[in-house]
């Protein structure tokens, strides 16, 4: 696993995915992610919660989310 320490305003970049801080809290941080090839994002908390519940329809998580609005899409992260 790779660390960054980045500031709000400042920007990472992976591949051709760009992420930004677009706002640090006291216990979170609001992330936007710029991904010109549009890859499913899934929080790491609901994927395993659904996977761990025992569903047996627990592989449908891992189908393509849409999203809708301007990028980057913001997430908030914990």
């Amino acid at each position: 696993m790779r660390s960054f320490l980045r500031a709000e305003n400042e920007c990472l970049t992976v591949g051709s995915v760009q992420i930004n801080v677009l706002e640090v809290r006291h216990d979170s941080v609001k992330l936007g992610i710029l991904d010109p090839n549009a890859s499913p994002s899934y929080r790491e908390e609901i994927l395993y919660s659904r996977a761990d519940d025992g569903d047996d329809d627990a592989e449908s998580i891992f189908e393509p989310m849409e999203f809708h609005g301007a990028d980057p899409i913001a997430m908030r992260v914990h």
